[in-house]
């Protein structure tokens, strides 16, 4: 397939425990995470009020990442049936969870006339006809949530690209 309108991705990124899950905070791997995830929103809100031409924004940039990886596979370590705090039941949780949200954020986009390029397991890709749709994407997570548990989340989505040219295989 290859696509030369413009598509843009947009990533999913878990900031707290999902909506469904109850778990102690004081438990090891939630307080972690916890840790990190509130130092990689400081380094998002820093790096959204740094300048990217300043030298230190690409620094800024970096560490978000690093931070954004390592939250994520901490979530993804729950799967890893080798690891010591594994438990199937959690990543099943985490995995439908998400599955539901992208695909209720599908259905919601194609129904506003946006046409769905790919969905990953953390990523909607779309042709969004030039607009930043972030701001959409968010109030259809907040919709979802109160859908499905009746109270909003702190689920969202951040744009992460625009490519010109598509080639999926």
């Amino acid at each position: 397939f290859n696509d030369t309108a413009t598509t843009e991705i947009y990533t999913l990124s878990l900031h707290d425990a999902l909506p469904i899950l109850k778990q102690d905070q004081n438990a090891l791997l939630p307080s972690v995470i916890g840790k990190l995830l509130t130092q990689k929103n400081k380094l998002k809100k820093l790096k959204s009020e740094t300048n990217p031409e300043l030298p230190e924004y690409e620094s800024i940039e970096r560490r978000y990442a690093a931070l954004k990886n390592l939250t994520l596979s901490g979530w993804g370590s729950i799967g890893n049936e080798y690891f010591r705090l594994f438990d199937h039941r959690v990543a099943s949780m985490i995995t439908a969870t998400v599955r539901d949200v992208l695909h209720y954020i599908k259905t919601e986009l194609e129904k506003r006339g946006y046409p769905i390029i790919y969905i990953d397991t953390d990523s909607v890709m779309c042709d969004d006809n030039g607009e930043n749709i972030v701001g959409l994407l968010n109030e259809l997570v907040q919709q979802w949530s109160q859908d499905r548990f009746g109270k909003s989340s702190s689920i969202e989505f951040e744009y992460e690209a625009n490519i010109e040219t598509l080639i999926l295989l």
